[in-house]
């Protein structure tokens, strides 16, 4: 049986064969099958066979062939329980009529059930060709998915065919769906959809159909993560004079290189070493802004032990940590900068 059906508003012309039989003696139910696959096939695309069997209670392995005056160009198969798709690749080099052959064998104890069938399709060139771009590859909740649609004939010239769109998440689950979508200019089409602020995790699906056939293009959504940066302090090596004030650079940038802009905020104080390990100086906390490096006055005057010899010899402190504006935070402690009054130079151990 041949019909002529509307399929996502533009004319398809379908085959279906159908056929019904009677499962067995102790059964009342009617069995039987329903296949329906497009009666032009496109040269380098894989075509899609539904296939349908009434009152199922196992599963059938179902099976697709596709050859050229008796020699096997293709082979596809697949298990259906009550209905289901089978997809074959079609050679990309091939034209003109071929013949589809499906059957499918079911072996029970009761009421075996083995179907077959044919049909004559033609195979045609390849038609429209659709491209599906998203506007990056992984998204994080509240993002918003910018998707285009481009569509070109066999010459590359752009068409203004209707299509149907619709986003589906890892669970299965159809999310949106747009009907009817028209290319505007030059044969493409745009469309957007905001993702939740709890969205399920994983790969999401763009499904485009337009003239029978269906694209598909995925991309991630992806559970957000801070972006990491490093710290790296630049402080003198070493402080002749406790009352002259030293510069302390502060450089944060992300792993990708991009400076990282927030919050700077410094806490030093100045600790004997050696013989004046016991002396502890006093805190001084700074804070400004950063913008991928900022500056600091390093004075150890305002940090010194109180009543300390004429050689004391000490090591700054310090702990710098960084806010971004992102909500991100490192924090870095450095001590390699030695001081000491007196005139006895002390410098950086390495």
């Amino acid at each position: 049986m041949r019909a002529l059906h509307v399929h996502h508003k533009s004319w398809t012309l379908w085959t279906v064969f159908m056929v019904c039989v009677m499962s067995g003696v102790h059964s009342q139910e009617r069995q039987g099958y329903l296949i329906a696959a497009p009666s032009v096939f496109r040269a380098g695309v894989e075509e899609a066979v539904s296939v349908t069997i009434f009152n199922a209670v196992e599963d059938t392995r179902v099976q697709l062939q596709l050859s050229v005056k008796g020699e096997i160009v293709a082979h596809s198969h697949g298990t259906v329980r009550d209905k289901g798709t089978i997809k074959i690749k079609v050679p990309s080099d091939l034209r003109g009529q071929a013949h589809l052959k499906v059957w499918g064998n079911r072996q029970l104890n009761e009421g075996g059930f083995i179907f077959h069938n044919h049909t004559t399709v033609t195979v045609d060139s390849k038609g429209t060709t659709v491209f599906i771009q998203t506007d990056k590859p992984v998204y994080k909740p509240r993002q918003k998915v910018l998707i285009n649609v481009y569509a070109v004939t066999p010459d590359l010239r752009p068409t203004s065919e209707k299509i149907e769109a619709y986003i589906v998440d890892p669970r299965g689950s159809r999310i949106i769906h747009w009907k009817a979508l028209k290319s505007v200019c030059c044969g493409i089409v745009n469309m957007s959809f905001p993702l939740s602020d709890q969205p399920v995790f994983g790969e999401w699906l763009v499904f485009v159909e337009m003239q029978g056939h269906t694209y598909n293009k995925s991309f991630e959504v992806q559970k957000y993560v801070m972006p990491r940066f490093e710290l790296i302090i630049e402080p003198p090596p070493y402080i002749r004079d406790l009352n002259s004030c030293e510069q302390v650079t502060v450089k944060a940038r992300y792993t990708f290189g991009k400076p990282v802009s927030g919050k700077l905020t410094v806490n030093m104080t100045v600790n004997g070493i050696g013989y004046y390990r016991h002396e502890v100086g006093h805190s001084v906390v700074k804070s400004m802004e950063i913008k991928g490096s900022a500056t600091f006055r390093l004075c150890v005057k305002d940090m010194m032990p109180l009543e300390v010899t004429d050689h004391f010899r000490g090591a700054v402190n310090m702990w710098v940590t960084v806010s971004s504006v992102d909500g991100g935070q490192q924090t870095m402690f450095d001590d390699s900068t030695h001081a000491m009054s007196g005139k006895v130079l002390y410098w950086r151990s390495k």
